[in-house]
Formats: C-alpha cells, structure tokens, sequence
C-alpha cells in the first residue's frame, strides 16, 4: 500500500478509466490520484501476475492475458503539469526471485509536450508522483 499512501492525501480521487486509467497492452494496470484542489497527481503502474497476485485482488479467470513486461507511454495535458518537468519514481517487485521492495528509481524526465515512457517488468508495482 505504500506506493498508494506515501503520495496521495486524504481527499484525493481516482480518475476515470480512460482518463487517467486503464489496463496496459500486455496485462496488467494503471490508475491515477489525482488533487482536487492543485495540479498534483500520482500514477501507480501495476504488473502482478495472476499466480502472484491474490494479496492484492482477487483470483484472475483462467483465459486472462499473460503478463509480461512493456513499455508503458503516457501523455498529460500541459494544463495539469502546472510546470512539472520530472516524476518521482518508485519501484517494487514482488514476483522476482529476489524481490526489490518500494526502491527510490531515478526520476521519470516530462517531455516538453507532456509525454514520459517508462519500462514496467512483470511482477512491478511503479509509483510516480508530482509528490518529491
């Protein structure tokens, strides 16, 4: 739960999916948090697979997707940066065979127009955040 607590405050709302949520291309998801009353927000990127994953949801159907690692590409409007240019970065991993617990990444360079990639292995809970 750390990925959702240390970077979100009380008050704080989900967006919808398809603005600012959604599943990726290659199994697994991501919701964003956003503040109502400033232009902070925090996405948290998650790639657990279903063999991996019961602590956390529910179990899976059995035809859902193979998860495997991707990279994952967002775009944020310019008028929600309010003039951010990076993302604090933080990663788990729970499906490794050595699992790396909620580790500070470097942070996650914004685009000019908004844009930032980043690579998610399966197994991955990825935080970013306007929060430092």
């Amino acid at each position: 739960t750390a990925h959702y607590t240390q970077f979100t405050e009380i008050g704080w709302k989900f967006t919808a999916k398809g603005s600012g949520s959604g599943q990726l291309k290659t199994g697994g998801y991501y919701v964003t948090l956003a503040d109502p009353n400033s232009k902070n927000f925090t996405i948290v990127i998650e790639k657990i697979p279903k063999d991996h994953g019961l602590c956390v949801r529910p179990a899976l159907p059995p035809d859902d997707l193979t998860v495997t690692g991707e990279l994952v590409k967002f775009q944020i409007q310019k008028g929600y940066l309010n003039g951010a240019t990076k993302l604090s970065t933080w990663r788990s991993n729970f499906a490794k065979d050595e699992p790396m617990l909620f580790e500070k990444m470097e942070d996650t360079l914004i685009s000019d127009d908004g844009e930032f990639e980043i690579f998610v292995d399966w197994g991955d809970v990825v935080t970013l955040s306007t929060i430092q």
